[in-house]
């Protein structure tokens, strides 16, 4: 707890200076050494014309990349390179058409402003979309035969009849008992159906079978995911994510549900898949840890189920306070928009635009057949893809956190352990308290970071100003 104390207050406090305005506008870091070559947090070069190269000092990334380790944190940042080093370049010196929203008309990407963050957006990031369906897609087609064998599982447990014996007198059930499974479904459905009718005011047919269809869908590809999760170590979320929303918009097709409908139902039922997937994937994780500690499945059980409605709750909160005061007007189309770097958002959005005949399918396709060729070259498609969409300036930080991990576990963790003899007990344990400085550098960031957003949205939103 100490490691993680301590490096939690070092990062807010490098947090604070980087990012609190303490001038109107300004951080303490941006006053020091603001200029050419650093502004915001980045530490860059001064714009080029084909393309971009900077470093935003983010702790959080870093941290992320030293879990990764050097690998995976190379694959991510190796699709960020390929954007800005190859796609955005070729992009500006071929001079590509660029379509300008609130325009209707192409233009010659040098004939604007900032031509390489502007191929960035209208030329890299639809392949970089493509990439992510591509290697997701593929990944699937990759595990087909898992699926049957996790597919053919589940229904062998959903055909069980034998009695239970795990029920233990004077102490309780076991395990959570699966005849709950279906009041569960019910109580799911009839909650979307009155949220989706009465306060949403979407029509009751398509709100029935949206319900209907969520809780089949997010049960069996849910429960697919986790075994697939315990068999090769990945849960295919894009993938999976694809095939509900792919479900969600067939179905509703075929009912005669107008495209506005169809596709807020579809995005929105799409992000309860995707969010109940990786919070499986999670629960599993505290299931073999609490196991570990003697606690049987059926508390571990309740405990989720007792608290993850209020932090449901609180995270929707803070979401919707955020998402208000930090939107900004779109010039284009005077609408309030929240320009964030969400790469499984967009592609989801993208893909739905595919379906229903409005997206750029040139661009599409030709990160489709990069995704394709990633999953099939490294079984990481999906994660090179991410890095294509996310800028260099942010991945990179990730190769940092990747190489000062191998870095220290080859020049020094491992001539330690040889020279003294260490057991494999004692090196995970040394390892281990590496993961509490990696933890305050993301609890440190994300701390100072909420209460830095909050400075600015409160007043925002109160009608003042930060």
């Amino acid at each position: 707890m100490k490691t993680v104390a301590i490096w939690t207050g070092a990062t807010m406090v490098f947090t604070f200076f980087k990012d609190f305005p303490i001038s109107p506008g300004t951080s303490a870091m941006d006053n020091i050494f603001g200029g050419d070559y650093y502004d915001e947090g980045m530490i860059m070069h001064p714009y080029a014309t084909y393309t971009f190269f900077g470093w935003t000092m983010l702790p959080m990334m870093i941290a992320i990349g030293w879990f990764m380790r050097f690998r995976t944190a190379l694959l991510v940042c190796s699709g960020s390179i390929f954007t800005w080093f190859v796609i955005v370049p070729m992009a500006v010196g071929f001079n590509v058409p660029i379509w300008i929203p609130g325009t209707d008309n192409y233009f010659a990407v040098q004939s604007v402003s900032y031509p390489a963050f502007v191929a960035a957006d209208r030329v890299a990031k639809p392949i970089a979309i493509g990439a992510i369906l591509g290697g997701g897609l593929t990944a699937l087609l990759k595990m087909a035969k898992v699926f049957k064998t996790a597919m053919g599982d589940l229904l062998t447990i959903g055909k069980g009849k034998e009695k239970r014996t795990d029920y233990v007198k004077g102490r309780g059930w076991f395990e959570w008992p699966m005849t709950q499974i279906p009041i569960v479904w019910l109580i799911v459905i009839i909650g979307v159906v009155i949220m989706f009718t009465v306060v949403g005011k979407f029509p009751i047919l398509e709100s029935i079978i949206f319900g209907i269809l969520l809780v089949i869908v997010t049960f069996i590809l849910g429960a697919v995911g986790v075994k697939l999760m315990g068999e090769i170590g990945t849960t295919p979320v894009s993938g999976t994510s694809f095939i509900v929303l792919t479900i969600l918009i067939i179905v509703f097709k075929l009912i005669g549900t107008d495209n506005s409908t169809m596709i807020i139902m579809a995005l929105i039922g799409t992000t309860v898949f995707g969010t109940a997937l990786a919070l499986s994937a999670d629960i599993i994780t505290d299931f073999k840890i609490g196991i570990y500690t003697g606690t049987r499945p059926y508390h571990l059980s309740k405990a989720q189920l007792t608290a993850i409605p209020f932090g449901a709750i609180v995270a929707s909160m803070v979401a919707i306070i955020l998402s208000i005061g930090l939107s900004t007007i779109d010039p284009a189309t005077n609408e309030p928009v929240l320009d964030l770097e969400a790469p499984q958002a967009h592609a989801f959005a993208t893909f739905t635009q595919i379906i229903i005949g409005n997206a750029p399918w040139d661009w599409m396709l030709i990160g489709i057949g990069i995704g394709i060729f990633a999953e099939l070259m490294t079984g990481m498609g999906t994660a090179f893809g991410l890095g294509m969409y996310l800028p260099f300036y942010m991945t990179i930080n990730l190769l940092i956190g990747g190489g000062l991990r191998d870095w220290w576990q080859k020049k020094k963790l491992e001539p330690r352990a040889k020279k003294e003899g260490w057991s494999e007990k004692q090196k995970t344990f040394k390892l281990l308290q590496t993961y509490m400085m990696a933890l305050g550098l993301l609890i440190g960031e994300a701390i100072m970071g909420t209460f830095i957003a909050f400075y600015y949205v409160i007043p925002l939103i109160t009608g003042g100003g930060p």
